[in-house]
């Protein structure tokens, strides 16, 4: 071997190992598509939909994410005698890849794929349906942006757990705006409220908050507890789309609402 090949074959090497290495970082600090799905989409909001059901005309569901990590979801069984809403509430988690929910109820299917505006309900072994009836397992998420101070917006959770739908709620809570006045109304679950607030680009603050004195059962006076005592720590809001989160003076999630 002359002297030229003694310095041709470690720059070759050099060249492989830097190409490989480079290659290694991209791969790392790209990974696929998915994985953004927790972290690059919006996904806290409404999607609805009508899925497959064995037995009835479909289901037609509802799921509300939260950004804190809640949900609530409502069924209704179309083409029953009795076409009523059920309502289950919880928390939820995140898969590995950070591309599929985990809605914390006991039967399957509860994991639900999340991609742009949508929400795709997997098998009961966790697998994505494909073929032609994928599109039959896909919820639409409701992309409107409703003007914060002309809407009606119910209550989905307080301090990051849900609030479930109680039978014995007098209303479902939630709040209302009046511009004119700078006043807010609404009901807490058993009571109706009252008061003033005052909003300063994402400064939104209330009031003293008057109410009735109706007394109701204690699951639903511990939600209007907790609810008023939500309005009265709340410092600043954030609205996305037809979700509205209310921080308190830490920045900490104190009540959320959808439209």
């Amino acid at each position: 071997m002359n002297v030229s090949s003694w310095f041709i074959i470690p720059i070759l090497l050099l060249f492989s190992a830097c190409g490989g290495q480079d290659q290694n970082q991209s791969q790392t600090e790209n990974p696929a598509p998915a994985s953004y799905a927790k972290v690059s989409l919006d996904y806290d909001g409404i999607y609805e939909g009508v899925l497959p059901c064995a037995d009835c005309e479909g289901i037609e569901t509802r799921i509300t994410l939260t950004r804190s990590g809640t949900f609530l979801k409502e069924t209704t069984y179309l083409g029953k005698d009795d076409e009523t809403v059920y309502s289950q509430s919880g928390s939820y988690s995140w898969d590995d890849d950070g591309s599929v929910v985990i809605l914390d109820l006991r039967d399957a299917p509860n994991r639900f794929f999340v991609g742009e505006n949508t929400l795709s309900q997997l098998d009961m072994d966790g697998n994505r349906i494909t073929g032609e009836l994928a599109q039959n397992y896909m919820l639409q998420k409701d992309t409107s942006f409703p003007e914060l101070m002309e809407s009606t917006w119910e209550l989905v959770s307080l301090h990051t757990k849900s609030v479930e739908r109680l039978s014995d709620f007098r209303s479902v809570p939630y709040l209302e705006f009046d511009t004119e006045e700078m006043r807010i109304s609404g009901s807490a679950g058993c009571n109706r409220y009252f008061g003033q607030f005052h909003k300063d680009g994402d400064k939104l603050q209330f009031g003293k908050i008057g109410a009735t004195k109706m007394l109701c059962m204690d699951a639903v006076m511990s939600v209007e507890d907790g609810m008023m005592n939500a309005l009265q720590n709340a410092d600043t809001y954030n609205q996305s789309g037809n979700m509205l989160t209310l921080l308190d003076e830490k920045g900490d999630v104190v009540a959320e609402f959808r439209v």
